[in-house]
Formats: C-alpha cells, structure tokens, sequence
C-alpha cells in the first residue's frame, strides 16, 4: 500500500539514507486522530482524567503525543483549560472549564 502523503522524493531520500524503503504506515494521520480524540473524549467528560493513548500503545509513544501532539492542537485550535498529569505510565488529559466549588 502506498501512503499519498509521502512524496517519491521523499522516498528517495529515505531510501538513499537508510538503505531501507520508507516505512508507508508513518505519516497516516493516525498520531494526529489519537490527540484529537483524547481532547475530545476529555471535552465530553469535564472534571474527569481522562488517560492519554496512542495507537502504538508504548510508553514513548504516549508521552510523545501527551506532551507534544496533544499541546500542540490544544494551542493551534486555541483551546484552554486543559491540564495533564503524569499517572504511573501514561498521562492524562483533563478539561478544568468548571471552577470547582469550596465546601
């Protein structure tokens, strides 16, 4: 299957770099989809932590999209009141836009 987001340069280049083809599952907006969702899972369910996952399902993975990916479209769509937290092994996400009330 071949991935119409990477170009035949693209290719090439890889190619001629690591002697090796360019692996045509990257780039497929899968990460990007996985940091959207988590926002979104968060937005339906304020005040709740929500875990932060990635479909590669490693540590690495989920810390990059917690830290990067997921701040990075919460800047660009300019979207507030989220806060992360690191739970053991992977982060969560939590939409904060109710001010929680003193007892």
């Amino acid at each position: 299957m071949k991935n119409k987001l990477i170009t035949d340069e693209e290719r090439e280049e890889y190619f001629l770099m690591r002697n090796q083809p360019f692996p045509e599952n990257r780039r497929s907006g899968k990460s990007t989809g996985a940091a959207l969702f988590n926002i979104g899972k968060a937005m339906i369910n304020p005040g709740k932590e929500i875990p932060i996952l990635d479909h590669y399902g490693t540590k690495e993975f989920n810390r990059h999209i917690a830290i990067e990916l997921t701040k990075y479209m919460l800047k660009t769509l300019s979207l507030k009141h989220f806060e992360f937290k690191w739970n053991k092994d992977h982060y969560t996400i939590k939409y904060t836009v109710f001010e929680e009330e003193d007892e």
